[in-house]
């Protein structure tokens, strides 16, 4: 997403937020007033022993709190607001729906956090260029989770979120993810592959 369309348009934004008017689709918020939609998508493809098994695009849940950072950093208060230069992946293993009031405070607990992979923090989510196309994301760069030995391990989807530490309850979430399939019975050894692409565009 294009900073400039929050810097343009983010007390605006904020208005038609803070009045309800909005609505939420299974994939994002359209801001039906100033026709603009706001969302994203998570490519999530599972390896064992090498081979990939399935692949798959589940839509998201942007979290209010996710929203908020976006619109401080676009229009910020008297004093400056601190923008966040990086976001981190966390699976999570609960059979949680995400819901919108969701924050990274709760998260390692509401949606069990999985943390039983080889990686001694959260993948970092690495978005290689600026945006265009109104669009940016990691495509091209795809983060990879090895599950640690053991299991069963179900995973029911994913977090982005702005601290990288497992099971930590600071930072903010953006977004969360449930997988429309989920991934059941891995092992360990196999892996996930995560792409994550968000849009800001015209809807009208």
């Amino acid at each position: 997403m294009t900073q400039d369309l929050w810097r343009t348009h983010a007390d605006e934004i904020a208005r038609e937020l803070r009045q309800h008017r909005y609505h939420r689709s299974d994939d994002g918020v359209l801001l039906t007033r100033m026709g603009v939609f706001v969302g994203g998508a998570m490519k999530v493809r599972d390896f064992r022993d090498g081979h990939q098994q399935t692949v798959a695009i589940d839509a998201n849940t942007l979290l209010n709190e996710g929203l908020n950072h976006l619109l401080n950093v676009g229009f910020p208060p008297t004093g400056g607001y601190a923008q966040i230069t990086q976001w981190y992946l966390a699976p999570f293993k609960g059979n949680y729906a995400p819901d919108p009031t969701l924050t990274a405070a709760q998260f390692p607990v509401v949606a069990d956090e999985f943390t039983a992979y080889t990686a001694t923090t959260r993948p970092a989510l690495v978005i290689p260029r600026l945006a265009t196309a109104q669009s940016t994301g990691n495509t091209g760069n795809e983060a990879r989770i090895t599950l640690a030995a053991g299991g069963p391990y179900n995973l029911y989807g994913c977090l982005i979120v702005s601290s990288s530490a497992k099971g930590t309850t600071t930072g903010i979430g953006m977004a969360a993810v449930r997988f429309d399939h989920p991934r059941l019975n891995m092992t360990g050894g196999d892996q996930l592959g995560i792409e994550y692409v968000f849009t800001a565009t015209d809807a009208g």
